[in-house]
């Protein structure tokens, strides 16, 4: 097996260790009724950092690279879209129904 087959199974196995990372942080921040300590500068500069990375990603055509940073993006949009919707929802429960 050569260092490249053996870089891309440690490739994917980051991937999913990255996509787990990010989970009980989401399932948190569901049930969670103030999301205050979140810091909007973090969310940012997570997001961009994904996008970095997925543009990287896609430039050397590395896949575990644009999956492990495709899904640490979807669970930082997912925070970010409860702190918003959670920010101006003052009990503290999201509205399914407006």
């Amino acid at each position: 097996m050569s260092n490249y087959h053996i870089g891309e199974i440690f490739g994917y196995i980051s991937s999913g260790i990255n996509t787990i990372l990010f989970m009980p942080q989401v399932y948190h921040s569901f049930y969670a009724t103030n999301l205050d300590s979140i810091n909007y500068l973090y969310l940012g500069l997570e997001i961009t950092g994904s996008l970095v990375s997925i543009s990287y990603g896609y430039l050397i055509n590395e896949i575990p690279i644009i999956i492990s940073n495709s899904s640490i993006l979807m669970c930082i949009l997912i925070i970010l879209f409860l702190k918003i919707k959670k920010r101006n929802n003052v009990k503290g429960y999201i509205e399914i129904i407006p």
